[in-house]
């Protein structure tokens, strides 16, 4: 799908199901300005490139299906929400349209003997038309399970990281779920700023959601539970500045590890 994105100007591209993962290289990330915005229930990404240049592809993969996005800076006006909509239905097959009614010859008047008077016909019986079904009333179909995050327990952090004279990026917590960890972070003073990437041991992480928070900058990252060992390791690279590293081997995070496997 072709989306195109005035230059410095922000799009939002409003996906038809929820967001599981977010192809795209670190290069064409930072030159189109490329973040999640939501993941659930219905994926959003935004975009925001900084002059008019070269298109980028992006594929964005949900629950049921992938998508590529072809991405071309433009220099065109004031930026316009992107909706996809979801997968048609099938048409439903079309009736043939009824026969048109035969027309009924109009019988010819027979002349009758002025002398004989002719008995006139009563008028026919009108045939009461037939009542018509009632259509049958859809049964309610089950209520939707809660979502993970009411099971979610959370647990206290307070990791700090970051070298002198750079803005701390704190731990705070982490949100223990079924399937889901979540960890949630907090740039003090880092408002302004924005997160370009995310990774771990298994590669980049695109579940990841980012909003400023009066002078702070808050980042959640979420990560599959079976994933996540004694051996993880989390990276925030901050466009244009440092890259934060959390090993969950830190004797401040062996709450949450126990929590884990509890």
């Amino acid at each position: 799908m072709r989306v195109r994105c005035p230059a410095l100007e922000t799009t939002r591209i409003v996906l038809p199901e929820a967001l599981r993962q977010l192809k795209a290289s670190a290069e064409d990330r930072k030159r189109l300005g490329l973040m999640v915005e939501r993941t659930q229930p219905q994926g959003v990404v935004t975009v925001r490139p900084q002059a008019p240049g070269e298109s980028a592809r992006v594929e964005v993969r949900g629950p049921t299906r992938v998508i590529e996005l072809l991405i071309e800076p433009t220099s065109a006006a004031t930026a316009t929400p992107v909706r996809m909509a979801p997968r048609a239905a099938a048409a439903a097959p079309t009736q043939p349209p009824p026969d048109p009614p035969t027309a009924t010859p109009t019988p010819t008047a027979t002349p009758v003997p002025t002398a004989v008077p002719t008995a006139t016909p009563p008028p026919p019986t009108p045939t009461p038309e037939p009542r018509a079904t009632p259509e049958p009333v859809p049964t309610p179909t089950a209520t939707p399970p809660p979502s993970e995050l009411l099971w979610a327990k959370a647990v206290v952090i307070g990791r700090r990281e970051g070298l002198p004279g750079q803005r701390p990026m704190i731990l705070v917590d982490a949100l223990n779920g079924r399937d889901s960890i979540w960890l949630r972070f907090r740039l003090e003073g880092g408002a302004g700023e924005r997160v370009a990437r995310v990774s771990w041991e298994h590669g980049e992480v695109t579940t990841f959601e980012e909003v400023a928070d009066g002078k702070d900058r808050r980042v959640v990252v979420q990560l599959p539970r079976a994933l996540v060992t004694s051996k993880t390791r989390v990276a925030l690279e901050v466009a244009g500045g440092p890259t934060y590293r959390f090993p969950l081997t830190a004797p401040t995070l062996a709450r949450l590890l126990r929590s884990l496997f509890q």
